[in-house]
C-alpha cells in the first residue's frame, strides 16, 4: 500500500513581504527554532496512486473557530484540514466523489513534469473576510471521459468554506475551451 507524507514547509508572507500576517497564532517574536510538529499520512487511494501534494499547504486560522489549521491540496482532487498544532484531520474532502475525477497526465501529450495525475496543482487563495478558499482543479467533463484525451479535459473554479470544506452557491465553475477558440 501506497502512502504519501505531507511534509510541511511554512511559508509565511503579507504583501509587503514582511513574512507576518496576524490571523494566525504563529507570532515571529515567540518562535526560538523550528522543527517537525508532527508528520500526516493521507489516507490509502482508491485508484492505487500514491498521494501527491504540489500546491502550496496554507496555515490559517478561521474566524468562526480561532482554530489555526494547516489546508493541503492534493493532485488527486483532494483537501484536508489538519490541527496546525497536532495534525489531527479536522475535515477532508474529495472532490472525486463528486464526479471530478483528477485528470490523466497521459491525456496531454508531452507532458513530463508533474506524473500520473493533474489535480489540484496551484496554491489556493483565501479570503479572510468570508473564511472562503478559491482554487481551480482540473478534471474531465464527465467521469465517462477519463482517460479519453485532453479535449475532454475541464478546470473548476471551486470556492470552499475553509471550515467544513463545503462549496459556497454558484460553485464550482466550469471552464473549458480549446485555444483559438
Amino acid at each position: 500500500m501506497d502512502k504519501a507524507h505531507l511534509n510541511l514547509i511554512f511559508h509565511i508572507s503579507d504583501l509587503a513581504q514582511s513574512n507576518y500576517l496576524p490571523n494566525h497564532n504563529i507570532n515571529p517574536d515567540s518562535i526560538s527554532s523550528f522543527g517537525q510538529l508532527w508528520h500526516f499520512t493521507a489516507p490509502a487511494s482508491s485508484n492505487g496512486l500514491s498521494e501527491q501534494f504540489q500546491a502550496q499547504s496554507l496555515v490559517y486560522t478561521p474566524s468562526s473557530t480561532g482554530t489555526q489549521v494547516v489546508l493541503a491540496f492534493s493532485m488527486q482532487n483532494k483537501i484536508y484540514s489538519l490541527d496546525a498544532v497536532n495534525g489531527t484531520l479536522y475535515a477532508t474532502r474529495d472532490l472525486s466523489t463528486g464526479g471530478e475525477v483528477p485528470f490523466l497526465v497521459t491525456d496531454l501529450p508531452g507532458c513530463y513534469d508533474i506524473t500520473p495525475l493533474i489535480g489540484i496543482t496551484g496554491t489556493p487563495v483565501i479570503d479572510p473576510s468570508t473564511d472562503t478558499i478559491y482554487f481551480w482543479a482540473k478534471s474531465y467533463i464527465s467521469p465517462s471521459q477519463a482517460g479519453k484525451g485532453w479535449q475532454n479535459g475541464t478546470y473548476r473554479f471551486h470556492a470552499v468554506d475553509a471550515v467544513t470544506l463545503q462549496e459556497r452557491p454558484g460553485f464550482p465553475v466550469s471552464l473549458q475551451g480549446h485555444p483559438g477558440m
